[in-house]
């Protein structure tokens, strides 16, 4: 994948995302009741986006004396929304895949709809797992690789071009994991958001900023003709007058031994 231009696509999203994203609210919500550490003293949060996950996680330990938390992400305009809306954590422009932080630094990193992005989830594991501390834990969430496979479907029944962002599977995080020596713990759930047009659901995803950033995608521009008939593709997937778009969330538990 294309880190510039993915920094790009969200920073062009900054001010849009959180109009969208109540499916990534949803989902860092949930990533948040699974952890059971009582009183981490340092903290986090790896693609911080718009800030969201910094205010839980300061509502969740504001009685706490001295939580440090630290926050980054890839899209520079997102930092900068984020210090302005979630001023809880020191923030970094930064990338997951050299974290800018010292060995066994803390005691739990969160990531929520973020490491989807990143090409190379073995320096992805690696960096989180030098951070840790000891029996500290990363709790983690992404997307798998039948998200939107409707949209999937429907496009390739028009042409043989990435026109949908390809993702991680289960099987590759696992083995990720394994070969690193991490203890993981995995969950998944389908989450399926309902449309009334393919217009609408192509407008929440650049609302977020996830335009298709594959490098392997079609470099030249989808004519209006392939995007009508991509569209009668979809009508297939009606259902009680809604278009479904099915996403795949994949959680991960990491504990460093």
């Amino acid at each position: 994948m294309d880190k510039k231009r993915i920094a790009l696509s969200f920073s062009n999203a900054a001010n849009t995302y959180d109009q969208h994203a109540q499916l990534q609210r949803d989902v860092c919500d949930q990533l948040l009741n699974q952890f059971d550490l009582k009183e981490p003293q340092s903290i986090l949060d790896i693609g911080c986006g718009t800030g969201f996950g910094v205010k839980q996680l300061n509502a969740k330990f504001k009685t706490q004396k001295n939580v440090d938390i630290h926050a980054i992400d890839l899209a520079p305009k997102m930092v900068e929304y984020a210090k302005q809306h979630a001023p809880f954590a020191k923030y970094q422009c930064a990338d997951a895949e050299n974290l800018p932080f010292v060995d066994n630094q803390f005691d739990l990193i969160i990531s929520s709809l973020a490491l989807q992005w990143l090409e190379d989830i073995d320096q992805v594991l690696s960096e989180i797992s030098r951070c840790l501390k000891k029996e500290g834990q990363a709790f983690i969430a992404t997307l798998g690789e039948k998200t939107l496979f409707e949209l999937k479907q429907a496009w390739q029944s028009v042409d043989k071009n990435t026109h949908v962002n390809v993702f991680h599977n289960i099987q590759m995080w696992r083995k990720s994991a394994l070969n690193l020596g991490l203890k993981l713990e995995i969950k998944e759930e389908q989450r399926v958001l309902q449309y009334k047009t393919v217009i609408d659901l192509a407008k929440d995803l650049k609302g977020i900023g996830a335009h298709n950033v594959n490098q392997k995608k079609n470099t030249g521009l989808t004519g209006k003709s392939k995007f009508k008939d991509m569209q009668k593709s979809y009508e297939l997937f009606r259902k009680n007058n809604t278009l479904p778009a099915t996403y795949q969330v994949i959680y991960l538990r990491i504990t460093a031994l």
